[in-house]
């Protein structure tokens, strides 16, 4: 049987009274695939925050054939036929493959919360993988070319395939953080959404504060990182981070890229400009 073969019943009511919008059947693959990032839907004119969904993910509700959202109405409110539905995205890509929470460990001392939509937007990846970054990069640049409203909001969103950062050589979380200067290790990674934080943390997950309060997470497996991000904020000190990252990428042939930005930087001059915009 097909994936897509069965439609899915749509309930969507107003989160603030409860009171019925509409009612509609809609095909799996006319929906978002997740519904746990910023979204907001068109119903005609009218304009639409989801606040809640129930469940959150395609899968699971593609299994259960039901999907519940519930919406806070930015114009006033309009019952609208189910086929002027837009749904609109606040980001441009997202990655695949999100760091699975695993909600049996605990951890000792201070967590990093970080938001979902923020999984690996900002990362270090290998020049030896320039055709598969050539490739996603292709892939946004269309959803900002094609899928883009006057209003900055996204029609649609390109999903990433998850990139190995180092794949033909090995880089211990140990050097990571001798090599950007460890000040503060955290004892997880955990995300948080709007309805709260979520349970557990991230499944051999890695995250520490670095020199100029450069925040390092990711991935790795039996002690070497397969992924690496960065968080950028006000905090940072990029007099300190700048010359530091560009050093490191040179050390490890390694590039910065903004996913939601299509941006990659490497030069210490376009770290500087990077930076300059974070804080």
């Amino acid at each position: 049987m097909d994936f897509f073969s069965k439609k899915i019943a749509v309930t969507i009511v107003n989160a603030e009274d409860g009171k019925l919008i509409v009612e509609m059947s809609e095909k799996p693959e006319n929906l978002p695939e997740r519904f746990d990032i910023t979204t907001s839907i068109h119903l005609g004119k009218a304009e639409f925050e989801v606040l809640e969904a129930d469940p959150l993910h395609r899968t699971a509700y593609t299994q259960s054939r039901k999907l519940l959202l519930k919406v806070r109405p930015l114009p006033p409110v309009q019952l609208m036929d189910p086929k002027d539905i837009l749904y609109l995205y606040s980001i441009p890509t997202l990655c695949s493959d999100l760091g699975q929470l695993d909600k049996k460990s605990t951890v000792s001392g201070p967590t990093l919360e970080m938001h979902e939509d923020d999984w690996r937007q900002v990362e270090f990846i290998s020049l030896a993988v320039s055709t598969a970054i050539a490739n996603e990069v292709n892939g946004i640049r269309e959803i900002y070319e094609h899928k883009r409203t006057a209003s900055g909001a996204f029609t649609a969103m390109h999903l990433r395939a998850p990139i190995v950062t180092l794949p033909n050589k090995s880089l211990s979380v140990e050097q990571l953080q001798a090599d950007l200067g460890k000040e503060v290790a955290y004892g997880g990674i955990t995300y948080f959404i709007s309805g709260g934080k979520m349970e557990g943390v991230v499944e051999n997950g890695y995250a520490f504060r670095a020199t100029g309060g450069l925040i390092v997470y990711g991935q790795a497996e039996q002690g070497n990182a397969t992924s690496i991000g960065i968080v950028p904020h006000g905090g940072m000190d990029a007099a300190k981070v700048t010359p530091l990252l560009a050093e490191f990428l040179k050390k490890h042939d390694l590039v910065l890229i903004d996913w939601c930005r299509a941006a990659k930087f490497s030069e210490k001059g376009q770290l500087t400009e990077f930076f300059e915009t974070q804080i």
